[in-house]
């Protein structure tokens, strides 16, 4: 199954991107998945010693099965900037956008305003549209040296880079 594919499936990667990106950002700290329904996927802590974790930041991982460069936005449902404002907010930590494109890996804070929103109909719900919130790439951190360490830890290495 090639790489564009598989990113429709998208729990593996999840995790081995939310793995790798907290690994660099955060050395030490540890990610706890969110429950099923919850709109942001991790929690990011940092274990303490005779203390609970210290809540770090929310991290919301999104995969596309594109081209960084085929759409000038990446569309995420508004909920989820509504979580990030609240955790923002009441717990004083942001949230992290990460999302692996098909050819690169880059972040965004989910936090932050979107530069539009929309209704965007659902494809597996026809008639059902959800509000969306819209940002520019332009605003993203783009990340491509990790787009190859997330591979490597789903061992999907040779789907990206023929190995």
């Amino acid at each position: 199954m090639r790489l564009i594919e598989e990113l429709a499936f998208g729990k593996t990667y999840e995790r081995a991107a939310a793995e790798v990106y907290v690994e660099k950002r955060w050395p030490g700290a540890q990610i706890i998945e969110s429950p099923t329904y919850a709109d942001l996927d991790w929690q990011v802590v940092q274990p303490r010693k005779e203390a609970p974790p210290l809540l770090l930041a929310w991290l919301e991982v999104k995969t596309r099965r594109i081209g960084s460069k085929q759409y000038e936005d990446t569309i995420v449902a508004y909920r989820k900037h509504d979580a990030a404002r609240f955790g923002l907010v009441f717990f004083k930590v942001p949230t992290v956008c990460l999302v692996i494109f098909a050819d690169t890996v880059a972040t965004f804070d989910l936090h932050e305003a979107p530069d539009s929103k929309r209704e965007i109909g659902r494809y597996d719900r026809p008639g059902v549209s959800i509000l969306h919130a819209l940002y520019l790439h332009s605003r993203f951190e783009w990340h491509p040296e990790l787009l190859e360490p997330i591979m490597k830890r789903t061992n999907k290495v040779e789907a990206v880079f023929g190995v």
